[in-house]
Protein backbone atom coordinates (compact mmCIF):
# COMPACT_ATOMS: atom_id res chain seq x y z
CA UNK A 1 0.00 0.00 0.00
CA UNK A 2 1.38 3.42 -0.96
CA UNK A 3 2.24 6.08 1.61
CA UNK A 4 -0.55 8.35 0.31
CA UNK A 5 -3.06 5.51 0.57
CA UNK A 6 -1.91 4.71 4.12
CA UNK A 7 -2.34 8.35 5.16
CA UNK A 8 -5.82 8.38 3.64
CA UNK A 9 -6.83 5.20 5.51
CA UNK A 10 -5.35 6.50 8.75
CA UNK A 11 -7.28 9.77 8.39
CA UNK A 12 -10.55 7.89 7.87
CA UNK A 13 -9.93 5.71 10.94
CA UNK A 14 -9.12 8.77 13.07
CA UNK A 15 -12.29 10.52 11.94
CA UNK A 16 -14.38 7.44 12.63
CA UNK A 17 -13.00 7.13 16.16
CA UNK A 18 -13.54 10.83 16.76
CA UNK A 19 -17.26 10.73 15.87
CA UNK A 20 -18.34 7.07 16.04
CA UNK A 21 -22.10 7.72 16.19
CA UNK A 22 -22.11 10.06 13.21
CA UNK A 23 -19.84 7.72 11.30
CA UNK A 24 -22.24 4.85 11.92
CA UNK A 25 -25.18 6.99 10.83
CA UNK A 26 -23.36 8.12 7.71
CA UNK A 27 -22.67 4.54 6.71
CA UNK A 28 -26.10 3.23 7.69
CA UNK A 29 -28.18 5.38 5.36
CA UNK A 30 -26.14 4.30 2.35
CA UNK A 31 -28.00 1.00 2.67
CA UNK A 32 -31.39 2.71 2.72
CA UNK A 33 -32.19 4.42 -0.59
CA UNK A 34 -35.68 5.52 0.41
CA UNK A 35 -38.01 7.32 -2.00
CA UNK A 36 -39.29 10.78 -2.78
CA UNK A 37 -41.85 12.44 -5.03
CA UNK A 38 -39.50 15.35 -5.79
CA UNK A 39 -39.15 16.11 -9.51
CA UNK A 40 -35.39 16.61 -9.55
CA UNK A 41 -33.34 16.87 -12.73
CA UNK A 42 -30.23 14.69 -12.86
CA UNK A 43 -27.50 15.44 -15.40
CA UNK A 44 -25.00 12.65 -15.94
CA UNK A 45 -23.07 10.99 -18.74
CA UNK A 46 -19.59 10.18 -19.94
CA UNK A 47 -16.53 12.17 -18.83
CA UNK A 48 -15.87 15.12 -21.16
CA UNK A 49 -19.22 14.45 -22.77
CA UNK A 50 -20.77 17.87 -22.21
CA UNK A 51 -22.30 17.36 -18.77
CA UNK A 52 -20.85 20.63 -17.42
CA UNK A 53 -22.03 22.59 -20.46
CA UNK A 54 -25.51 21.06 -20.24
CA UNK A 55 -25.83 21.67 -16.50
CA UNK A 56 -24.60 25.26 -16.84
CA UNK A 57 -27.10 26.01 -19.61
CA UNK A 58 -29.98 24.66 -17.53
CA UNK A 59 -28.78 26.41 -14.37
CA UNK A 60 -29.48 29.64 -16.23
CA UNK A 61 -33.19 28.80 -16.30
CA UNK A 62 -35.18 30.84 -13.76
CA UNK A 63 -37.11 27.72 -12.66
CA UNK A 64 -34.00 25.65 -11.95
CA UNK A 65 -31.66 25.81 -8.97
CA UNK A 66 -28.39 23.90 -9.37
CA UNK A 67 -25.57 23.02 -7.05
CA UNK A 68 -22.25 24.65 -7.77
CA UNK A 69 -20.41 21.33 -7.81
CA UNK A 70 -20.72 17.61 -8.47
CA UNK A 71 -21.97 15.61 -5.48
CA UNK A 72 -21.29 11.96 -6.42
CA UNK A 73 -24.09 11.54 -3.88
CA UNK A 74 -25.38 8.14 -4.91
CA UNK A 75 -21.88 6.69 -5.17
CA UNK A 76 -20.61 7.78 -1.74
CA UNK A 77 -20.23 5.18 1.02
CA UNK A 78 -20.25 7.55 4.00
CA UNK A 79 -21.85 10.99 4.05
CA UNK A 80 -20.21 12.23 7.24
CA UNK A 81 -17.58 14.26 5.39
CA UNK A 82 -19.55 15.32 2.34
CA UNK A 83 -19.14 19.07 1.80
CA UNK A 84 -20.46 21.27 -1.01
CA UNK A 85 -19.89 24.93 -1.89
CA UNK A 86 -23.36 25.97 -0.68
CA UNK A 87 -23.63 23.44 2.16
CA UNK A 88 -20.88 23.56 4.77
CA UNK A 89 -19.84 20.55 6.81
CA UNK A 90 -21.83 21.58 9.91
CA UNK A 91 -25.04 21.91 7.92
CA UNK A 92 -24.35 18.66 6.10
CA UNK A 93 -23.96 16.88 9.43
CA UNK A 94 -27.32 18.25 10.55
CA UNK A 95 -28.91 16.98 7.34
CA UNK A 96 -27.31 13.59 7.97
CA UNK A 97 -28.52 13.41 11.57
CA UNK A 98 -32.08 14.32 10.50
CA UNK A 99 -32.29 11.85 7.60
CA UNK A 100 -33.32 8.21 7.56
CA UNK A 101 -32.37 7.47 3.93
CA UNK A 102 -30.29 8.68 1.02
CA UNK A 103 -33.33 10.19 -0.68
CA UNK A 104 -34.29 12.15 2.42
CA UNK A 105 -30.82 13.58 2.88
CA UNK A 106 -30.54 14.44 -0.81
CA UNK A 107 -33.89 16.24 -0.64
CA UNK A 108 -32.65 18.34 2.28
CA UNK A 109 -29.73 19.48 0.13
CA UNK A 110 -32.15 20.18 -2.72
CA UNK A 111 -34.51 22.22 -0.53
CA UNK A 112 -31.61 24.28 0.79
CA UNK A 113 -30.44 24.98 -2.77
CA UNK A 114 -33.92 25.88 -4.01
CA UNK A 115 -34.35 28.32 -1.11
CA UNK A 116 -31.26 30.15 -2.35
CA UNK A 117 -32.81 30.94 -5.75
CA UNK A 118 -36.21 32.66 -5.42
CA UNK A 119 -38.70 31.52 -8.05
CA UNK A 120 -36.99 28.19 -8.70
CA UNK A 121 -39.05 25.02 -8.47
CA UNK A 122 -36.77 22.21 -9.68
CA UNK A 123 -33.41 21.15 -8.35
CA UNK A 124 -30.64 20.09 -10.74
CA UNK A 125 -27.72 17.87 -9.77
CA UNK A 126 -24.85 16.96 -12.06
CA UNK A 127 -22.50 14.00 -11.57
CA UNK A 128 -21.27 12.12 -14.67
CA UNK A 129 -20.89 8.84 -12.75
CA UNK A 130 -24.58 8.71 -11.85
CA UNK A 131 -25.09 7.51 -15.43
CA UNK A 132 -24.48 3.95 -14.22
CA UNK A 133 -26.91 4.36 -11.33
CA UNK A 134 -29.89 5.41 -13.42
CA UNK A 135 -32.07 2.49 -12.31
CA UNK A 136 -31.85 3.02 -8.52
CA UNK A 137 -32.09 6.81 -8.82
CA UNK A 138 -35.16 6.80 -11.06
CA UNK A 139 -36.79 4.12 -8.88
CA UNK A 140 -36.26 6.25 -5.77
CA UNK A 141 -37.56 9.37 -7.53
CA UNK A 142 -40.60 8.39 -9.66
CA UNK A 143 -41.13 12.01 -10.79
CA UNK A 144 -37.46 12.83 -11.49
CA UNK A 145 -35.97 13.03 -14.98
CA UNK A 146 -32.47 12.39 -16.27
CA UNK A 147 -30.39 13.90 -19.02
CA UNK A 148 -27.52 11.66 -20.13
CA UNK A 149 -24.77 13.40 -22.09
CA UNK A 150 -23.03 11.38 -24.79
CA UNK A 151 -20.23 12.35 -27.13
CA UNK A 152 -18.33 10.44 -29.78
CA UNK A 153 -16.11 8.24 -27.60
CA UNK A 154 -12.94 9.08 -29.53
CA UNK A 155 -13.52 12.82 -29.23
CA UNK A 156 -14.40 12.45 -25.55
CA UNK A 157 -11.26 10.43 -24.83
CA UNK A 158 -9.11 12.92 -26.74
CA UNK A 159 -10.56 15.69 -24.58
CA UNK A 160 -9.97 13.65 -21.42
CA UNK A 161 -6.30 13.18 -22.26
CA UNK A 162 -5.87 16.93 -22.67
CA UNK A 163 -7.62 17.80 -19.41
CA UNK A 164 -5.58 18.54 -16.31
CA UNK A 165 -6.50 17.44 -12.78
CA UNK A 166 -8.86 14.72 -13.98
CA UNK A 167 -8.48 10.97 -13.37
CA UNK A 168 -6.98 9.16 -16.33
CA UNK A 169 -8.58 6.05 -17.79
CA UNK A 170 -7.11 3.47 -20.10
CA UNK A 171 -8.71 3.36 -23.57
CA UNK A 172 -10.21 -0.03 -22.72
CA UNK A 173 -11.81 1.18 -19.50
CA UNK A 174 -13.10 4.33 -21.14
CA UNK A 175 -14.69 2.41 -23.99
CA UNK A 176 -16.25 -0.07 -21.57
CA UNK A 177 -17.64 2.76 -19.45
CA UNK A 178 -19.10 4.44 -22.55
CA UNK A 179 -20.86 1.20 -23.49
CA UNK A 180 -22.08 0.73 -19.90
CA UNK A 181 -23.58 4.23 -19.84
CA UNK A 182 -25.37 3.43 -23.09
CA UNK A 183 -26.83 0.20 -21.69
CA UNK A 184 -28.17 1.93 -18.57
CA UNK A 185 -29.68 4.73 -20.65
CA UNK A 186 -31.41 2.33 -23.00
CA UNK A 187 -32.95 0.44 -20.09
CA UNK A 188 -34.69 3.53 -18.67
CA UNK A 189 -38.20 4.66 -19.73
CA UNK A 190 -37.98 7.26 -22.50
CA UNK A 191 -40.30 9.66 -20.66
CA UNK A 192 -37.88 9.66 -17.74
CA UNK A 193 -34.51 9.80 -19.48
CA UNK A 194 -33.29 11.71 -22.52
CA UNK A 195 -29.95 11.26 -24.23
CA UNK A 196 -28.26 14.53 -25.21
CA UNK A 197 -25.54 14.13 -27.79
CA UNK A 198 -22.81 16.74 -27.53
CA UNK A 199 -22.71 16.99 -31.32
CA UNK A 200 -26.41 17.90 -31.49
CA UNK A 201 -26.05 20.46 -28.71
CA UNK A 202 -23.07 22.07 -30.44
CA UNK A 203 -24.49 21.94 -33.97
CA UNK A 204 -27.92 23.48 -33.26
CA UNK A 205 -27.95 24.68 -29.66
CA UNK A 206 -31.29 26.47 -29.80
CA UNK A 207 -33.19 23.52 -31.23
CA UNK A 208 -31.63 21.06 -28.79
CA UNK A 209 -32.23 23.27 -25.75
CA UNK A 210 -35.84 23.82 -26.81
CA UNK A 211 -36.34 20.06 -27.05
CA UNK A 212 -34.75 19.57 -23.62
CA UNK A 213 -37.10 22.15 -22.13
CA UNK A 214 -40.07 20.37 -23.71
CA UNK A 215 -38.86 17.08 -22.24
CA UNK A 216 -38.56 18.65 -18.79
CA UNK A 217 -41.88 20.46 -19.06
CA UNK A 218 -40.23 23.86 -18.69
CA UNK A 219 -40.82 26.98 -20.80
CA UNK A 220 -37.98 27.86 -23.16
CA UNK A 221 -36.34 31.21 -22.49
CA UNK A 222 -33.65 32.90 -24.64
CA UNK A 223 -31.42 33.37 -21.59
CA UNK A 224 -30.54 29.70 -21.95
CA UNK A 225 -28.57 30.61 -25.08
CA UNK A 226 -26.69 33.53 -23.52
CA UNK A 227 -22.96 32.79 -22.91
CA UNK A 228 -22.84 35.52 -20.25
CA UNK A 229 -25.64 33.78 -18.35
CA UNK A 230 -23.72 30.50 -18.65
CA UNK A 231 -20.60 32.14 -17.19
CA UNK A 232 -22.64 33.59 -14.32
CA UNK A 233 -24.03 30.14 -13.44
CA UNK A 234 -20.86 28.13 -14.08
CA UNK A 235 -19.69 25.91 -11.21
CA UNK A 236 -16.52 26.71 -9.31
CA UNK A 237 -14.53 23.87 -10.87
CA UNK A 238 -14.80 25.58 -14.29
CA UNK A 239 -12.08 27.91 -13.03
CA UNK A 240 -9.62 25.00 -12.90
CA UNK A 241 -8.96 25.27 -16.63
CA UNK A 242 -10.69 22.12 -17.92
CA UNK A 243 -13.82 23.97 -19.06
CA UNK A 244 -12.44 27.12 -20.61
CA UNK A 245 -15.11 27.26 -23.33
CA UNK A 246 -18.01 27.58 -20.89
CA UNK A 247 -19.10 31.19 -21.06
CA UNK A 248 -18.11 31.41 -24.73
CA UNK A 249 -20.30 30.94 -27.78
CA UNK A 250 -21.09 27.25 -28.28
CA UNK A 251 -19.62 25.78 -31.46
CA UNK A 252 -18.95 22.42 -33.06
CA UNK A 253 -15.25 23.18 -33.60
CA UNK A 254 -14.10 20.27 -31.45
CA UNK A 255 -16.25 17.66 -33.22
CA UNK A 256 -13.95 15.16 -34.92
CA UNK A 257 -10.89 16.42 -33.05
CA UNK A 258 -9.70 12.84 -32.46
CA UNK A 259 -8.76 12.47 -36.11
CA UNK A 260 -5.06 12.99 -36.60
CA UNK A 261 -4.60 13.21 -32.83
CA UNK A 262 -5.53 9.91 -31.21
CA UNK A 263 -3.09 7.05 -31.71
CA UNK A 264 -4.35 4.08 -33.74
CA UNK A 265 -3.95 1.58 -30.88
CA UNK A 266 -6.13 3.73 -28.62
CA UNK A 267 -8.77 4.03 -31.35
CA UNK A 268 -8.85 0.25 -31.74
CA UNK A 269 -9.04 -0.34 -27.96
CA UNK A 270 -11.94 2.11 -27.45
CA UNK A 271 -13.99 1.03 -30.45
CA UNK A 272 -13.60 -2.64 -29.53
CA UNK A 273 -15.46 -1.93 -26.29
CA UNK A 274 -18.31 0.24 -27.56
CA UNK A 275 -18.76 -0.42 -31.29
CA UNK A 276 -22.38 -1.60 -30.97
CA UNK A 277 -23.32 1.21 -28.60
CA UNK A 278 -21.86 3.80 -30.98
CA UNK A 279 -24.09 2.55 -33.77
CA UNK A 280 -27.16 2.60 -31.51
CA UNK A 281 -26.63 6.32 -30.89
CA UNK A 282 -25.87 7.24 -34.48
CA UNK A 283 -22.08 7.50 -34.27
CA UNK A 284 -20.08 6.40 -37.27
CA UNK A 285 -17.63 3.64 -36.45
CA UNK A 286 -14.23 4.31 -38.05
CA UNK A 287 -12.71 1.70 -40.31
CA UNK A 288 -9.84 0.05 -38.48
Amino acid sequence: MSRIRLKHVARRIWRALRSPLLTAKGMSITGRMGSSDAAHVFVCGIPRGGTSLLATILASHPNIAALNDETHFFRIRNYQYLELPTVDRAMMRRFLAQSASRAEMFDRIAQHTLAGKPGSSRFLEKTPGHAISTGPILAAYPRAQMLVALRHPLDAYTSLMRAANLPSLSPERFGAFWANVSLHAQAAPQERLRIVRYEDLADDTEREVQEICTFLGLPFTPVLLDPEAHAAHAPDYVKHGNHQRIGQSISASSVGSWQGTLEADKVVAIVAQCRDAMQVHGYEVPEL
